[in-house]
């Protein structure tokens, strides 16, 4: 991959994990102030810790990337558009991740 090409996707995911992070991050809240609403609240109904709750929403998104991967063996070629998608999702829940563990680390959980 010529170096202009790689730069160019670089750039582009990056400014769509930021755009979803922020606009889906509204949307998560539900109204709430808090951006971590939706993994605190998972987390207390399932009885474990917010971050275990990020962690099992990020298992899907894991999976799908493991499925992408077994069927390139297949011979089986991904989307470009769902393998983005894929991957910017996965680097949101890590980002997302840190975070929330920053956000403990405050003293502020």
């Amino acid at each position: 991959m010529i170096s202009e090409r790689f730069d160019w996707l670089v750039n582009n995911q990056c400014e769509r994990i930021k755009s979803s992070l922020l606009i889906k991050g509204e949307e998560y809240r539900a109204g709430d102030k808090d951006v971590f609403h939706n993994f605190k609240i998972a987390g207390a109904r399932r009885n474990i810790t917010p971050e275990r709750a990020l962690d099992g929403m990020l298992l899907k998104h894991e999976v799908s990337i493991a499925d992408i991967i077994n069927n390139l063996d297949k011979g089986i070629l991904p989307d470009k558009e769902l393998l983005s998608e894929k991957i910017k999702d996965i680097i949101n829940y890590y980002i997302l991740l840190e975070n929330l563990i920053i956000e403990r680390l405050d003293g502020n959980s």
